[in-house]
């Protein structure tokens, strides 16, 4: 389950629940890679005539990409989604 897909899931949920993300090991590996590399890119915006500096701003999710870059198996990606509020799962309650 990649983070894109779980955000078109929530969009469409009467009742969008937040869970522990160890509940989802995939999710949690593109998450480490995802915050690995954002660090990277923000550390570049400092540095002069780096790519990222030209760049200003990652856009990963803006173009439906994965953290790894990868294309995502969204057919109807969205950008702009208005999510109804969350309610927390027995779970992510129990971490709290």
């Amino acid at each position: 389950m990649s983070s894109v897909s779980s955000s078109a899931r929530l969009a469409r949920a009467d009742k969008p629940e937040l869970h522990v993300i160890s509940e989802d090991p995939d999710l949690k590996e593109q998450h480490k890679q995802w915050q690995f590399k954002r660090g990277v890119f923000n550390a570049e915006l400092k540095r002069i005539g780096s790519q990222a500096n030209a760049e200003k701003w990652q856009k990963l999710y803006y173009r439906g990409l994965n953290p790894d870059g990868r294309t995502n198996d969204i057919k109807n990606h969205h950008t702009r989604v208005r999510l109804k509020p969350f309610v927390k799962s027995a779970s992510y309650a129990r971490k709290r």
